[in-house]
């Protein structure tokens, strides 16, 4: 089975040196592949996720990136909120 998925290319999701991924492989059995740098799905600035193996691991896949995608969101508006009452 294969699935997809777009991310906005402003979400870290990969982390450094690939390490988050290569976590959510580990736990979930999926083989991910993250399109490259500079590579959006068509009309849009969101990078494409292909996910595949069984129904299960790219369920589980699924599931660990959009929590990854969640605590960046998370982290990104704390950061913002941060900023604006610095200055």
């Amino acid at each position: 089975m294969c699935y997809r998925l777009y991310i906005n290319c402003l979400i870290n999701v990969p982390g450094p040196g690939g390490r988050n991924l290569i976590e959510i492989q580990h736990l979930s059995g999926a083989n991910i592949q993250i399109s490259k740098k500079g590579t959006f799905a068509p009309g849009t600035r969101n990078r494409i996720v292909t996910i595949s193996g069984s129904q299960s691991a790219i369920g589980t896949a699924q599931y660990l990136i959009e929590q990854r995608i969640s605590e960046e969101e998370i982290k990104r508006a704390r950061h913002t909120t941060l900023s604006g009452i610095i200055q």
